[in-house]
């Protein structure tokens, strides 16, 4: 499909190229009389002749009013290229991708969004976009990848990029790193930069550390969980680049068939210290956001057990996080199926410690979502109730309880609490018991929990009664849609909204 004006611009729309009438659509819509007029490209193609024909009939020739391309091309073998690497027992794995190299000229092209599709790493090119993201399927062969050298110079005359996204196409680095190699310095209009990585790890790890982002910008990691998180979650949080604030959401907290968890790291936590609540709404920046995805990898055939391997490794990457000079943090429907393990420790063969205990600087804690479940067993954790058998987060002063009214435990009641209406709220009788404890505990050992926060529809319970000589009670009022966690960051938008 295609809007056109017969005087103006011409805006040319075209879903499944490889149908032989799309083709001559796209053909006709390019030809040399209208190709001046062209405004925008979007297309998408399936299988890769009908992706070498797709270039060839968007170049060379230029499109002097081009200024949005969109190529959508899924990069899959045609048949005949599929039965052969399976008649010759090739792993698809093990094949570098092709994809399609385009080379044309549009002076005005200032957004493109290209899967499988790479550009030439040229300078004045690149320096024409406000909004480029290249995405690649696979493991990318070198000459379609940037040099180290060549992507500095690239983005150094990016002079008006407000949003650039790489997947899977990094420099390729070689074993031992350079001593002189240049910073990555991304330019101070960029509003957000983000990286995903399933196949090259190793490179995305180097150019990750060698970026250097500016001040107001976010940056986001995607990364899929069969690679090892660990490494680059530490390198993030550690020496100069201590967080103070952090936000982690958790196996459960997730709303996606394909994430396992997300974190989001916060350098100043002022706000979210002056005023918790704003955690409920918004992420300061700067900051950096992990999307961590768990892909099938077809070498588990169980689907249940697929997936929390791929949690095991996001669990062991929260693990390597440091956490010492964190001042606030936020966990979204945290206590959660599995989560509960990575907040008491293992048990069962003490292979790991609680992740919180070498938060030994954090004073804001802040429970939030519409899930309770487990929420009586956080309580307990932090009374002592752990592997370690000490009290976790010394200086804790605030606690902030966001969970609306309106909250329950997933698998129905924990307790009969009729008389008070709080039977299926976060204070059911198990989770004000475990509170209790929690209080008393602390205060006996010299940890005393200064305030705990809770959403005013709560006032006037008779709990606030039972804890009334333990802790000072406050109050914010805040709509329940604010508790939705509509905080988390949404991955999949382009450009990223948050």
């Amino acid at each position: 499909m295609s809007v056109a004006d017969p005087t103006g611009s011409l805006d040319i729309a075209i879903e499944d190229y490889e149908l032989q009438s799309a083709r001559s659509k796209l053909i006709s819509l390019l030809s040399p009389a209208d190709r001046p007029r062209v405004r925008s490209i979007n297309v998408t193609s399936a299988g890769r002749t009908a992706a070498r024909d797709l270039i060839a009939a968007i170049g060379p020739s230029p499109l002097p009013r081009l200024v949005s391309l969109t190529l959508d091309l899924d990069n899959e073998e045609d048949e005949e290229e599929f039965r052969y690497a399976f008649e010759e027992e090739v792993d698809p794995d093990d094949l570098l991708v092709e994809v399609a190299a385009l080379s044309f000229q549009a002076p005005l092209l200032n957004a493109a969004v290209l899967h499988n599709v790479c550009l030439p790493w040229n300078v004045a090119l690149f320096s024409q976009f406000v909004s480029l993201k290249i995405d690649v399927d696979g493991k990318l062969a070198s000459i379609y990848r940037p040099t180290h050298d060549i992507l500095c110079d690239v983005l150094a005359g990016m002079h008006i990029l407000e949003h650039l996204f790489l997947g899977d196409t990094f420099p390729e680095y070689p074993r031992r790193l350079p001593s002189n190699l240049r910073r990555i310095i991304i330019p101070n209009t960029c509003r957000s930069i983000t990286l995903r990585v399933d196949h090259d790890y190793g490179d995305f790890m180097h150019l990750a550390r060698y970026l250097q982002v500016p001040p107001a910008s976010r940056l986001n990691f995607i990364i899929t969980n069969h690679t090892d998180c660990a490494g680059i979650l530490r390198h993030f949080t550690s020496g100069p680049l201590a967080l103070r604030g952090a936000r982690i959401i958790g196996y459960d907290g997730v709303q996606s068939d394909c994430g396992c968890g997300a974190i989001s790291l916060i350098r100043d936590a002022t706000a979210w210290l002056e005023a918790p609540q704003t955690a409920l709404l918004d992420t300061p920046t700067p900051h950096i956001h992990f999307r961590f995805l768990a892909v099938p990898t077809g070498l588990i055939e169980d689907e249940e057990c697929n997936y929390d391997h791929h949690f095991d490794r996001y669990a062991s990457g929260l693990r390597a996080i440091d956490l010492s000079q964190l001042q606030v943090l936020h966990l979204p429907d945290f206590p959660g199926r599995l989560s509960e393990e990575l907040i008491a420790g293992d048990e069962q063969y003490h292979t790991y410690h609680p992740i919180l205990q070498s938060a030994e600087h954090l004073k804001v804690l802040i429970l939030s979502g519409y899930s309770t479940c487990n929420l009586w067993v956080f309580y307990d954790i932090l009374a002592g109730q752990n592997t370690t058998g000490n009290f976790l987060l010394p200086q804790l002063r605030i606690l902030f309880v966001a969970f609306p009214p309106s909250a329950r435990p997933q698998g129905g009641n924990s307790g009969d609490d009729s008389e008070d209406g709080l039977e299926d709220g976060p204070f059911d009788k198990a989770s004000r018991d475990a509170l209790k404890r929690l209080l008393r505990r602390r205060r006996s050992a010299g940890f005393p929990l200064h305030t705990l926060t809770m959403h005013r529809g709560f006032q006037g319970h008779a709990l606030l009664e039972e804890i009334g000589n333990l802790v000072q009670v406050e109050f914010f009022d805040t709509a329940e849609s604010a508790h939705a966690d509509v905080v988390e960051w949404e991955w999949q938008a382009w450009p990223p909204t948050t």
